[in-house]
């Protein structure tokens, strides 16, 4: 039996799981957005009635994994986003073949 010249290769793809991937990034990203601010909300109260002597460094420490924290929503934004641009280069890439086969006929 002759082997299939396309063994191994992509048959289809349906882009349909792309929206599940990205509406489970986008409702992760309002859980983290969430859970950040309670931690941010509780980590300012705490940094407000502070007044030993570690306060400072604890405070300069929090400045740092705040930024981080917010840099991290960021990275899931973007995920999503380049999600959502794979997603439309296989709609337009199919949409583009199809038409190619449409215009052969």
């Amino acid at each position: 039996m002759a082997e299939s010249p396309y063994y191994g290769a992509v048959e289809s793809i349906n882009t349909d799981l792309f929206d599940d991937t990205i509406n489970a990034f986008r409702a992760a990203i309002n859980q983290y957005r969430t859970a950040r601010e309670r931690v941010f909300v509780s980590t300012d109260k705490l940094v407000s009635v502070w007044e030993g002597e570690g306060q400072e460094s604890f405070e300069a420490a929090y400045r740092i994994l705040k930024t981080r924290l917010n840099d991290e929503e960021d990275n899931l934004r973007t995920i999503a986003e380049n999600l959502e641009d794979m997603r439309q280069s296989y709609r337009d890439w199919d949409n583009a073949l199809a038409q190619q086969f449409n215009n052969s006929k």
